[in-house]
């Protein structure tokens, strides 16, 4: 279980780093500056957006998950 919950976590860092180089900042400065309604709602920044907050809530989730079962 842990080596899957490390894969994913090695996608989920992936798509972060993604988005951090395409946009110039992490996804909390993204959300606080609303890029989403600044760009006008376009498919492409929302469809990001919903991509990189699952990616970034997966990390923390599975990073819990991890030192919870490695305890």
């Amino acid at each position: 279980m842990a080596s899957e919950l490390r894969r994913k976590l090695i996608e989920y860092r992936i798509v972060d780093e993604r988005f951090r180089q395409e946009y110039g900042m992490g996804f909390d400065e993204f959300k606080k500056k609303n890029i989403v309604g600044r760009q006008k709602h376009s498919f492409n920044v929302e469809s990001d957006f919903c991509d990189w907050e699952l990616a970034v809530d997966g990390i923390g989730t599975i990073n819990k998950e991890l030192k919870r079962i490695l305890k």
